[in-house]
């Protein structure tokens, strides 16, 4: 089963240590915190990360609107029965993460959201 993960979030893998550049720093750790937290259930297997400015108007949070940078990873399962796309909605939730990096908007809350009733900035989906 293949998934489809979008954020407004920094997630850009940088593999910057500590003593590098800060920023780049952040971003890594914003990335490996999606990352294991992807991997709570199963092994994920990546697919892809893009990073690309796309119009959101009407696919996060009524709040963000226009042109807005977009990270995406794609990725599989190690096995095909090991995870559902609820599991992965539901872990993701509420995760804080490290914000003002290279976002182009601002967050109300430093947390994933991905359910409705909160700002949502991060989508996952089968593909």
């Amino acid at each position: 089963m293949r998934f489809k993960l979008e954020t407004l979030v920094d997630i850009t893998e940088t593999n910057a240590r500590k003593e590098d550049d800060p920023v780049a720093y952040k971003q890594h750790q914003n990335y490996l915190t999606i990352m294991q937290t992807l991997s709570l259930r199963t092994n994920i297997v990546l697919v892809s990360t893009n990073i690309e400015s796309v119009n959101v108007t009407g696919k996060f949070d009524k709040s963000f609107k226009g042109k807005q940078k977009v990270w995406t990873i794609i990725f599989d399962l190690d096995r095909p029965d090991a995870a559902q796309l609820s599991d992965f909605q539901s872990d993701l939730h509420f995760v804080p993460f490290i914000h003002n990096l290279e976002e182009t908007v601002k967050f109300k809350r430093s947390a994933f959201q991905l359910q409705e009733n909160d700002e949502i900035n991060t989508i996952i989906s089968s593909i």
